[in-house]
């Protein structure tokens, strides 16, 4: 049968509808939509996440066969996702969305990879001929300039080249970039396929690199010197930093975004009010840091910043930073070291600590490099699973949302990789957690810890139900009840506020509980790390829900009370004093 010129639908309901038919379907071959894949296969990116519409469709529909298309069917916790897998495989996380409230929907997202150092490209159509009140029209080159690296291919000759420009802006600097494409474009044919490009852009000049280094070497040679982890510099698999570690027995700190622990090593343990005390004091007696990455440094919250960023403790410190990011700054002075490859620079160190400043950091870690006691119904919870995470020696990634759960999980968890531990420090938008165990899974392909609020599993519902429609996956989701956010049962605020409130009965007020497969409840120590001491590996979906109650106390998180004391007990190297510290509740949470 001749295809007509157009068709007609009919419907005893509906009045007849016409619509066009396509002489032929348009193919991808040859097009610029061909050469984009065929430039992310050369880049060895296996997975991407994506959600469709009009202006997005053609490049979405010809996806090819090996690269696997991810869709958790929202724009927001798909770049939650990317942002994640790209930092996890040393590479780049790719979102795809569609114009106007498509690429809005993924804003936040791309902010998060922006403040947390995580390697991201958002791609979405757009069209700067457009008026302002066209369909799905905005200015999103306008507002992506105001807080991400921008780009816009609107030219046939320009697409390879900027292509590749923000692949390795997003790659070398690990941060989200917003990449904007013509929509026609993906259905041209390729003229200019040829690759131009300043390499300049993203290759140190080594002879600078030298001469940075050979200051450092000669500046901390035979003193009380310490390295800290900053996110980037070990979860790239730093061996050039990790050998000279092990080799020089460098003392070091981590940070709450960057957790290593090198075998064979002087590790001092994690820095902050939410860290060790150890860490604290080999940072307060330190007179030569080197800081390697980015340590949230710019934050400057009174309540977020003793948590996550670092404290010097005191000001009589030479520092040398070294970072791929321009806008890194720190609280005083500092000598600053701008890098695109820290493996080169850190292939030049030559310097060891003092003996007697390895003696004192044995004899500190020796007291006190534990962990910090648990009080709280939250705490308690939490250093079980942290206590059998550890005593089972488990090789498995951990993530978690933000709220008292994201605290209380990094302050209690020892994690010994990096890529084994995802959360957040500066943007903090509730309800990642789902969203970062799936990126996690797929690309590490290991089963994954998750640990939530009520009150984020919820508010991120489409992961949600990604994971009920994908049950095979290994995946063990934590909910912690609390009824903070009154995601649970009807919030009641006089109830959060009296300390003698009665525990809810939890089964009854979770919604849709009979869908939730392989599920646990919890509200006793005993029978819950009995549970999870016998079966901590879960090789399919599982849920366990712990119940805590709603009384205020028991679902905060204390921290050390860095005050004048504190800091005197650290000078005079009081090591029980130090231990015995009290810890204090500063954070918001209090209030609920």
């Amino acid at each position: 049968m001749k295809n007509k010129k157009n068709s007609t639908l009919k419907n005893n309901k509906l009045k007849n509808i016409t619509y066009d038919d396509h002489k032929q379907f348009i193919s991808s071959k040859g097009t610029y939509t061909e050469l984009f894949w065929n430039y992310l296969i050369h880049k060895k990116i296996k997975k991407v996440w994506g959600l469709t519409g009009q202006g997005i469709s053609y490049l979405i529909n010809y996806i090819p066969k090996n690269i696997e298309y991810l869709n958790t069917l929202n724009e927001l916790q798909n770049t939650w996702s990317a942002q994640v897998y790209g930092r996890l495989t040393n590479n780049v996380g790719f979102s795809f969305t569609t114009t106007g409230p498509g690429v809005a929907t993924a804003l936040s997202a791309l902010k998060n990879a922006v403040c947390e150092k995580n390697p991201l490209i958002l791609c979405s159509p757009y069209d700067d001929e457009k008026t302002q009140y066209d369909f799905q029209s905005w200015d999103i080159y306008k507002v992506g300039k105001t807080f991400c690296e921008t780009f816009y291919i609107s030219k046939p000759q320009e697409f390879l080249k900027i292509l590749n420009e923000a692949y390795y802006t997003a790659l070398i600097k690990q941060t989200g970039v917003l990449l904007l494409v013509k929509s026609e474009l993906f259905l041209q044919k390729v003229t200019h396929n040829s690759l131009k490009i300043d390499s300049s852009l993203f290759i140190d000049n080594k002879s600078n690199i030298q001469k940075y280094s050979t200051e450092i070497n000669n500046q901390f040679n035979n003193k009380n010197m310490l390295i800290i982890f900053g996110k980037g510099s070990t979860s790239r698999k730093n061996l050039y930093l990790e050998k000279f570690i092990q080799t020089n027995n460098i003392p070091y700190i981590v940070t709450w975004n960057e957790r290593q622990i090198i075998n064979d090593s002087l590790y001092c343990g994690r820095i902050g009010t939410l860290g060790n005390h150890s860490a604290n004091y080999a940072m307060y007696h330190a007179t030569h840091v080197l800081i390697i990455g980015d340590t949230a440094a710019c934050m400057v919250n009174q309540v977020f910043a003793p948590m996550f960023n670092i404290l010097f403790l005191n000001n009589n410190k030479k520092i040398y930073t070294i970072s791929n990011d321009k806008q890194f700054k720190l609280p005083q002075k500092s000598n600053f070291i701008i890098v695109n490859d820290y493996d080169y620079i850190c292939s030049l160190f030559d310097f060891k600590p003092s003996v007697e400043w390895v003696q004192q950091l044995q004899e500190s870690n020796h007291h006190l490099l534990v962990s910090l006691p648990a009080s709280t119904k939250y705490e308690k919870f939490c250093k079980i699973a942290a206590d059998i995470y550890s005593k089972q020696n488990l090789d498995i990634p951990v993530t978690t949302g933000v709220g008292n759960h994201w605290t209380c999980i990094g302050k209690y968890f020892e994690i010994k990789k990096s890529i084994n531990f995802e959360t957040q420090c500066v943007w903090d938008s509730i309800g990642t957690g789902i969203a970062n165990s799936i990126a996690m899974y797929h690309s590490l392909n290991k089963p994954v810890w998750v640990f939530e609020g009520d009150g984020g599993t919820f508010w991120s519902g489409s992961n949600l139900l990604y994971l009920l429609n994908n049950k095979h996956l290994p995946i063990t989701v934590t909910i912690y009840i609390n009824h903070i956010y009154g995601m649970i049962e009807e919030y009641n605020y006089d109830a959060k506020m009296n300390p003698k409130a009665v525990p809810l009965q939890i089964k009854e007020s979770i919604p849709l509980i009979e869908h939730y497969p392989n599920s646990h409840i919890f509200d006793k120590y005993t029978e819950y790390e009995n549970y999870l001491s016998k079966n901590p590996i879960s090789n399919e979906l599982r849920f366990i829900f712990i119940n805590l109650g709603s009384n205020p106390i028991q679902n905060s998180v204390f921290e050390i009370n860095i005050d004048k004391e504190y800091i005197k007990e650290l000078h005079h190297s009081n090591y029980k004093q130090i231990l015995n510290s009290l810890e204090v509740l500063k954070t918001e949470y209090v209030y609920f």
